[in-house]
Formats: structure tokens, sequence, C-alpha cells
């Protein structure tokens, strides 16, 4: 028999799996940033989502595609964008974290 779990012990659960960051096995490109659009936006969000990431690098930095996600070669932190974006879901070099959008 299934022991019943308590609504506390459910969000603990649901917290845990969502939170934790998810290993980036994407590229082997470990210098740059890569950035991961929320799945639901629609084309005129897409444009607005680039047009955000666009704003907050520099001039000489280059957005790549690969593989659905964005990869920018940056000397910005993770945490510069995990502040900022609103558009992007998880961002990382490594391992994608939740951007703050993403949590809330």
């Amino acid at each position: 028999m299934q022991e019943k779990l308590n609504s506390m012990e459910i969000a603990e659960a649901i917290r845990n799996e969502f939170s934790m960051a998810t290993p980036l096995l994407l590229s082997n490109d470990m210098e740059s940033i890569k950035f991961e659009l929320k799945p639901y936006l629609q084309p005129s969000e897409r444009e607005l989502a680039m047009r955000e990431l666009r704003s907050l690098i520099d001039s000489n930095d280059r957005i790549v595609e690969e593989q659905g996600y964005c990869l920018i070669n940056t000397d910005r932190s993770e945490k510069f964008f995990l502040q900022r974006l609103t558009y992007w879901q998880r961002v990382g070099r490594v391992f994608l974290e939740p951007t703050i959008q993403g949590v809330a």
C-alpha cells in the first residue's frame, strides 16, 4: 500500500524537482553562456526575446543558435542575465539555472 503524501511533502518534492540545475550536455563549448527560451512563446514574443538578449550583450558578442539554444561567448556573468531576462527560462555555462522570471 502506498503512503499518502501530505501537501507539504508534495510541495517540497515539486520544488526539489524543478529547482535543481539540469546538466547541460548540448555543447562542448564551456566558455559560452547557453540560453533556453520559454517553450510556450508566440513568434512575436520570440522576436522580443532576441531583442531583449541583444540589448544586454556587448556589441562585439555574437549570438549562435545550436540545438534550440542560443549561445553567447561573453564576459558578462550568468547572474547578470539570470536577474534581467524575461522571455528566457534558463541560463548557464555548464548547468542551466532558472531565471528569476522563470521561477516566479
